[in-house]
C-alpha cells in the first residue's frame, strides 16, 4: 500500500522526535547512543520542548545532568511558538534539586514564556515545603544576575570598597547591594565581613543578602554562623538561614554543626507556636526545619553507605 501524507509526517515526526521520547524516559544509554547518531540536541518538536525539556518534565536528574554537560542550552526556548525554557516548563512543579540543577548550569528564571510569565513567575504561587524553596531558590537567582550585570563594570580593587560598604555604610539599602554584589564572588575577606553581617547587621535584609551571599563561601566558620543564625528574632532570616542549610547539607562538617541547631529549632518554635506567638510563621519554620533535617540525615545516611562500599567497614 502506497504511503499516505499521514504516513510520512508521523514517520518523520518519529525519526525527529527519538531523542525527546528518550529523555523523557530518562535513559542514559538510550540518549548516550541517539547522540552518537548526531541527532540535533536542541531541536523543538511540535510543543516547542527540546529534549532537554522532556527530560525535565519527566523528573530525571541525571538525564537532565548528562545532557547539559553534553552541550544542550539551558535557556532554549521555542520564540515562534512563546514556548518556554525548560525552568520555565517545571517551575510551577519541579523539585528543588532539579531546579538547582538547572539554576546551577546557567537557566534564568527572568526569561518570558506563554503569557509573558517567566519561571520566577511560575513559581510564586508555590508557598509550601519544596515548592517554598524552589521559589527563594530562584527569587535569590534573579538578584545574582543582577548583581553579576552590575559587577561586570566594576573593577577588581573596587570590591574593597564593597567591603567597606558592606561593613560601614550606615545605608542598609547600600549594606544589602554590597552583600550581593559579593554573592558569588571569593574575594579575600569577604567570608569574614558576610558572617559579621549575617549575625550582626541591624537590618533583616541585609542579614538575609549576607546569609544567601556565604553560601558560596563554605567553611566550618560559615557552618557555624548558619548555625547561629537559626536563631535570629526575624522569621524572614530564620528561613533563610535554613534555605541556607538546604544547599549545605551534603558538608559533613556542615550537617555535624547544623544538625543538632535544627533539632533545637523545632523543638523551641513548637514551643512559641504552643503559646500562640507568631502563629502561621511558626508553622512554615517548623515544616522547613524538620525537612531539612530529613535531607540532612539522609545525606548522612548516604555517607555511610558511601564508606561501606568503598572500605568495607563504617567511618
Amino acid at each position: 500500500m502506497r504511503p499516505t501524507m499521514d504516513d510520512d509526517y508521523y514517520e518523520k515526526k518519529h525519526e525527529k522526535e527519538r531523542l525527546h521520547y528518550a529523555a523523557s524516559l530518562g535513559g542514559i544509554e538510550e540518549i548516550r547512543a541517539l547522540l552518537g547518531e548526531q541527532l540535533p540536541m536542541n531541536a523543538f518538536d511540535d510543543l516547542g520542548h527540546t529534549p532537554l525539556h522532556c527530560a525535565a518534565i519527566g523528573g530525571h536528574i541525571e538525564a537532565v545532568r548528562y545532557l547539559i554537560k553534553a552541550g544542550a542550552d539551558v535557556n532554549a526556548h521555542d520564540e515562534a511558538k512563546i514556548g518556554e525554557t525548560p525552568l520555565g516548563t517545571v517551575a510551577a512543579n519541579c523539585s528543588f534539586a532539579m531546579a538547582k540543577v538547572l539554576v546551577d548550569a546557567g537557566a534564568d528564571p527572568t526569561i518570558q514564556g506563554f503569557m509573558c510569565n517567566t519561571a520566577l513567575d511560575r513559581s510564586a504561587a508555590r508557598k509550601k515545603g519544596e515548592g517554598k524553596r524552589v521559589h527563594k531558590l530562584l527569587v535569590d537567582t534573579v538578584k545574582r544576575l543582577a548583581s553579576e550585570a552590575r559587577r561586570k563594570t566594576m573593577p577588581l580593587n573596587d570590591l574593597a570598597k564593597v567591603l567597606d560598604t558592606l561593613k560601614t555604610s550606615p545605608s542598609a539599602d547600600a549594606r544589602n547591594g554590597a552583600a550581593w554584589v559579593l554573592h558569588d564572588q571569593h574575594f579575600p575577606k569577604a567570608a569574614s565581613h558576610l558572617r559579621a553581617a549575617a549575625l550582626h547587621d541591624q537590618d533583616p535584609s541585609v542579614r538575609e543578602a549576607a546569609i544567601t551571599a556565604i553560601i558560596n563561601y563554605p567553611s566550618r566558620s560559615t557552618y557555624e554562623g548558619l548555625a547561629k543564625c537559626l536563631d535570629d528574632p526575624s522569621p524572614k532570616v530564620r528561613s533563610t538561614a535554613l534555605f541556607a542549610v538546604f544547599c549545605l547539607a551534603g558538608s559533613k562538617p556542615g550537617m555535624r554543626v547544623a544538625a543538632p541547631k535544627l533539632k533545637l529549632l523545632i523543638r523551641e518554635t513548637k514551643e512559641r507556636h504552643d503559646k500562640g506567638i507568631v502563629g502561621r510563621q511558626n508553622e512554615n519554620l517548623i515544616e522547613d526545619a524538620q525537612d531539612a533535617l530529613v535531607l540532612i540525615r539522609q545525606c548522612i545516611n548516604d555517607r555511610r553507605r558511601v564508606t561501606v562500599n568503598a572500605t568495607g567497614r563504617r567511618d
